[in-house]
Order: structure tokens, then sequence, then C-alpha cells
């Protein structure tokens, strides 16, 4: 801006005594989105005005913070993602053998002096499965098993596999390597108490499982590339597997070497008889009869849960009304809750196994 003085000669550029004001100014410009409201482009501001300099760097400054927000939130997905896969693999393989196989290492063998191995199967399954369609067979399992892994965690014990209606887990292997028997103990008699609130589809009566332990040294490594499994070798597998099949309905069968693990504890075992084992021969066996008062508080809080997880899997089949309902594709029947098998007092703290009745052993 100039002003002249109106006395002066304004064509005359050169006359020393012109006066003139000069003005210099910019926009309050300071971000991208400020400029644009005003209807304004970087052109408008001259080429080295200090509005570019500060547009340039608020720009920068917003760019840095919008990608470290997305850096932050994508993080955490990726942190979230980690830890359900690490959920995923800890409840198929121990977190040592997750390590390595994560590493690409290569699992070696490891040899235990003394764990506790138990197995289980259902009284009349072979049964059940002729006469029953093979989605009654399938959702009878789900709730089955869904009972006892959930019940599993109130224990330290690690479930090593389920092959049709065996289930197998083992003592010593997670947690205090000291208590592996009482650890599988406990799971036995919460495992006795779970199966009575799920119904047979062929006969409708609460499931029976019988269920057998032995104590011993075991070998175990994860064998193959494909599919990974945590697998157990020895002949404490083979004798805990005869426990079980030469057990009864509704009771829990050890060998010596488990019963002298359990006494030492407080659980009361009682001698069945030296029953001739199928490669073993003559083998003193026992029943486990009952469990200290404190397992037996940690049974009856894993029952609960395994009732509510139950309840929780039944709905999420649709079956949340007050009556039984059938899917007419498979002609599978579910009950809900309040339908289960009422419990007795002994089935809330299942301390005790008694009343042996019989020598059958079929399945």
């Amino acid at each position: 801006m100039q002003c002249l003085n109106e006395s002066e000669d304004s064509s005359n550029v050169a006359n020393p005594k012109r006066k003139m004001i000069l003005f210099l100014c910019t926009a309050h410009v300071l971000t991208v989105d400020s400029m644009l409201s005003a209807q304004m482009l970087l052109r408008d501001f001259p080429l080295h005005d200090s509005a570019r300099e500060l547009l340039f760097m608020s720009w920068n400054n917003s760019l840095q913070k919008q990608l470290l927000s997305r850096l932050e939130r994508v993080s955490a997905e990726l942190a979230e993602e980690q830890a359900r896969s690490d959920e995923l693999l800890y409840s198929m393989l121990p977190q040592t053998v997750v390590a390595d196989l994560r590493d690409g290492r290569r699992v070696r063998g490891r040899e235990y002096e003394a764990v506790t191995l138990l197995f289980s199967d259902i009284i009349g399954f072979t049964d059940m499965s002729r006469q029953c369609k093979p989605a009654q067979v399938c959702h009878l399992l789900d709730e089955l098993y869904t009972v006892f892994d959930t019940m599993s965690t109130f224990f330290d014990v690690y479930k090593v596999e389920t092959i049709g209606d065996a289930y197998m887990i083992a003592g010593g292997i997670t947690g205090d390597p000291t208590k592996h028997a009482t650890a599988v103990a406990d799971m036995a008699f919460a495992m006795h108490a779970g199966a009575k609130l799920i119904r047979s589809p062929n006969l409708g009566q609460p499931v029976q499982i019988r269920v057998g332990m032995h104590t011993g040294p075991v070998m175990t490594g994860v064998v193959g590339i494909k599919m990974p499994r945590y697998c157990f070798f020895g002949d404490t597998v083979n004798t805990a597997s005869r426990m079980e099949s030469n057990g009864l309905a509704g009771l829990i069968h050890c060998s010596e070497s488990c019963k002298m693990e359990l006494e030492a504890r407080g659980y009361k075992v009682e001698f069945r008889s030296n029953l001739e084992i199928k490669g073993k021969g003559a083998m003193p066996t026992y029943w486990v009869t009952e469990v200290p008062r404190k397992s037996a508080k940690i049974i009856s809080r894993a029952l609960k849960k395994a009732e509510k997880a139950l309840a929780d899997l039944i709905k999420i089949r649709g079956s949340d009304t007050g009556e039984s309902s059938e899917d007419p594709s498979t002609g599978v029947r579910y009950f809900p809750p309040r339908q289960f098998p009422p419990r007795r007092e002994s089935d809330a703290y299942p301390t005790k196994v008694c009343g042996v009745s019989g020598e059958s052993t079929s399945s």
C-alpha cells in the first residue's frame, strides 16, 4: 500500500520527498483444513511466506498422528489375534512345545519319572452308536467333552486326546509335578459327577462312565510333521488303559502305584482284588472311594462351571425353552438345563464312590 502526499507529483516516482507506507500481512491460516475452509489454495500464499512453512509443518504433524494412531490400533488388533492363536495352540500342545515349534526347532522327547494317566469311556457306547444317528452321537460327545474340558481347568491336568468315547488326561505334565496323582483323582471324581448332566440319546438316562488310573514313567514327544500331536509312550499308557477297560460304571479303578500316591495324601482307597490283566498277569487293583474335603469343594465349583458351559452350549443350539426340542434334519433331541436329571446331594459333593455291584466290564 502506498500513501502519496497530494501536494506532490504522483507521477514523479524518483521524488525523494515522496511519502510511502509499506504494509506486509499474511492470512491467519495454520492448518490445511483451515485453509480449505477459508476457500484458499497454496498458490494464494507468496512463495517465501512463512505461512507456507507453518502449513507444511502442520500437515506433516497431522499425518504422523494419523499414522501413529493407526499403528497403535493395528498393533492392538495384532496382539489380540496373537493371544487367540496362543490360546488355541496351548489348548492343543504344552507351552514349551509350542515355543519350539514356533521357533522352527525340532521338539525333542522328554522323560518323566512319575506321571498319572487316566482313561475313561462311556458305558454302552457300542450299543448307542448302533442305535442312534451319527449326529446324535456327535452331539452327545460334544456335550460330554465340553463338560470335561471345562472342569479340567480347575485341576493341574493336561488333556492328551479323545478317540471316540475314550478321554485321556495326564497329571504331572503341567502345574505341581508332586501332585500328579491327586490332580487326576480329583478330575476323575468331577468327571463322574459331570457325566450325570448328560442324557444318552437312545435310553434317555444319565450317561455313565468308567475310569482307570495308573502312575508310572512315560516318554513324551511330538511325532510327525503335519498336524503335530503330543504323544505319550511307555508301559504306563498300556497299564492305565487296562485299568479303565477292567473298571466298572461309576467307579474309579487304579493300580497299586497310584494307590500309594493317593493314600499318602489322604485319599481313601479300597482293595478290589488281584485281577488278571491282559498282557500283565495278576495285579492288585483298587477303588478310589473318597477325596479330602478340600478337593470336594474344588470339584463342586468345577461342576457348577461345567453346568453353565453345558447350558451355554445347548442355548447356542437353540434349545432355550422349557420343552425339549428336536432338530427335524437330524432327529437329535436337545434338553435345556432344567431338564437335566436331578442331582442328589452326593452329586454336588462327589467325595465318595461306593456301591460296587457286579463285575461286568462290557462296553
